[in-house]
């Protein structure tokens, strides 16, 4: 082929590659043109090494926008908090327990729904009290425009 062929071709195909991009939208555009919702699984295991480190602070800034559910304790009452309460929450939490371990073992994604259920397993210390407690906890993460947010801690037994 001949380079004046060349250049035409290219002159032709360079804008019509342009136009279907910005068609298309980007890459990364789901199907409603929105962005595609980053995997949950990462921000779990950010939750966990928060949880594990006893960092109040971490696990405040996860919370939902609208907040987070938390039932733990004697009878599972259920209380509602928003992120600053619940940096309170987390800090009384920490300060009476030691937490042992803390490991993220079963997710559960719907899409759907956009929400994500996973099964938590803490091994916990009371303060002042030798051996430890193992808790399984249900957490909850839906996500928003900001990504995922923690709007949901629920101890079962």
């Amino acid at each position: 082929m001949n380079s004046a062929v060349l250049k035409s071709r290219r002159a032709t195909l360079l804008p019509m590659l342009l136009l279907a991009a910005a068609v298309s939208g980007p890459a990364s555009a789901g199907p409603a043109g929105g962005e595609r919702a980053a995997p949950a699984r990462p921000v779990l295991d950010t939750l966990a090494r928060a949880w594990e480190a006893e960092d109040h602070a971490a696990l405040a800034a996860r919370v939902a926008p609208d907040g987070v559910d938390i039932a733990f304790g004697q009878g599972g009452a259920r209380n509602h908090y928003s992120a600053s309460q619940a940096f309170y929450f987390f800090k009384n939490l920490f300060q009476s327990t030691e937490t042992v371990a803390f490991r993220v073992s079963l997710l559960n994604e719907e899409p759907e729904t956009g929400l994500v259920h996973a099964v938590a397993d803490w091994t916990r210390r009371r303060s002042g009290e030798s051996g430890a407690t193992p808790e399984r906890l249900i957490i909850t993460l839906a996500r928003g425009e900001a990504g995922w947010g923690l709007t949901g801690i629920r101890a079962i037994r």
